[in-house]
């Protein structure tokens, strides 16, 4: 089952003037420019890209994780592992449907100021450190925040991790749902 989900925009080619592709944001380039988003589904075992859709406009984006699991269904007739993405990539209403089919998922949140602000602002009792057993990596004794929050538009309390000291400047924001 392939652990990653990424929606990448992909800059319009022809000029722009006569493309009909939705204008979405770009981060790295920090503005909003005519594009194709585009899904890649990549099993992070083998690193094999499994799925693709290409040529998505927005407003088809947020349906694209349960496109992705009702083909993956049909493929491997279930879904046991996990599913990893960007909240970016689709709605909390989206994220209630994968609860209901009993999909599991994590979602890497969006670093928003607020978020941000909560993080920054805990006691450092709140933290603990964890060790990430991995020999080449950097940074394997970053801290930890775990709590459960409630989302806007999903029915039930996701838990929240956030990290810190992992190489980022800023926290690293993930959920998942509590079991």
């Amino acid at each position: 089952m392939p652990s990653v989900a990424v929606t990448l925009a992909l800059p319009a080619v022809s000029p722009v003037e006569e493309s009909v592709l939705d204008k979405n944001w770009v981060g790295a380039r920090g503005k909003g420019i005519k594009n194709a988003l585009t899904v890649f589904a990549q099993d992070c075992s083998s690193k094999l890209i499994l799925y693709t859709q290409a040529d998505l406009r927005r407003s088809e984006a947020d349906d694209q994780v349960n496109e992705f699991v009702a083909f993956w269904k049909k493929i491997a007739k279930s879904v046991s592992a996990t599913l990893v993405f960007a909240s970016r990539f689709t709605k909390c209403r989206q994220l209630a449907k994968l609860d209901e089919q009993g999909v599991r998922f994590i979602t890497l949140r969006r670093r928003g100021v607020s978020l941000i602000h909560a993080a920054e602002h805990l006691p450092p009792a709140a933290w603990t450190r964890v060790t990430i057993p991995h020999p080449k990596r950097k940074f394997q004794h970053p801290l930890v925040n775990e709590s459960c929050v409630r989302l806007p538009g999903y029915p039930t309390t996701i838990r929240q991790i956030i990290m810190r000291h992992n190489g980022h400047e800023r926290p690293t924001v993930g959920s998942h749902v509590v079991s």
